[in-house]
């Protein structure tokens, strides 16, 4: 089967990142491109991923989500954002 000719995804942005420059394939073939997210982390994704949405920051996103996941889960457990009642946790262990 052919190869498809390479994308080129450089200055484009996708979601929080804006490509910068193509770097080494990875194992499969797949071509990868360096990324500079908003944050200013830089991150490297493959064109399919890019192009999917499957990857749209570094990371940096996601990294004040658990806190409020955990505290909609466990609404118990949270009486403040940073205070967790030991009583609480007994009464959810059993």
């Amino acid at each position: 089967m052919p190869r498809q000719a390479v994308i080129d995804e450089t200055g484009k942005r996708h979601g929080r990142l804006t490509v910068i420059e193509r770097v080494e394939n990875v194992d499969g073939g797949a071509a990868r491109w360096l990324c500079r997210c908003d944050c200013g982390k830089h991150t490297l994704a493959t064109g399919r991923q890019l192009r999917a949405g499957s990857k749209k920051s570094c990371g940096c996103v996601n990294v004040g989500r658990w806190p409020r996941v955990l505290q909609k889960r466990y609404p118990k457990i949270w009486r403040d954002e940073s205070v967790v009642n030991v009583e609480d946790l007994e009464d959810i262990a059993q």
